[in-house]
């Protein structure tokens, strides 16, 4: 990578591995980078609208998706965003979109079956229990069946087999 990071945002789209937000101490971070293996480089994309520490990153058709994180870190004071921005890599651009159901960091986080989903979390707070279901294509969410835990899922991987979300 260019820029040494953690916590940070990790997806694949279109064979390329994206990396988006996370902290570089002291310094919070806004910045993305896209590694092509055709190349065997990293460049520097275009970078979020806002500062993205323990973001979670999405891939979903021919988008990524950067949901929540803080502009800061747990031992300071911090602003947990309620909030997310969608990535077009054709234009280089980030649009910021409102209404995460609640601000939340440290999310667990997949595409599966036309929707992306959602689970735990950490509010500044409680570790959550949330489940949420978002259809980017009408930009609507509903509220799943809660998990049997809380889940703060901070590096974690969540997988889909024959359409079946693992954890």
């Amino acid at each position: 990578m260019i820029t040494t990071r953690a916590a940070f945002g990790l997806a694949v789209l279109d064979n390329k591995l994206y990396a988006a937000g996370g902290h570089k101490s002291p310094d919070r971070l806004d910045s993305v980078e896209v590694f092509s293996p055709t190349t065997n480089k990293w460049t520097e994309c275009k970078p979020m609208m806002k500062i993205r520490n323990y973001v979670v990153l999405v891939a979903f058709e021919r988008h990524l998706y950067a949901f929540g994180g803080s502009n800061g870190h747990l031992s300071s004071p911090v602003l947990i965003h309620d909030d997310f921005e969608r990535y077009d890599p054709s234009s280089d651009t980030w649009t910021l979109i409102s209404g995460l159901p609640s601000p939340r960091m440290c999310i667990g986080a997949t595409a599966i079956n036309d929707e992306i989903i959602l689970i735990g979390g950490y509010d500044g707070k409680i570790v959550m229990d949330d489940v949420d279901h978002y259809d980017p294509k009408t930009n609507t969410w509903r509220k799943g069946t809660a998990s049997n835990t809380t889940r703060r899922q901070n590096g974690r991987i969540l997988a889909v087999t024959n359409h079946n979300l693992m954890q």
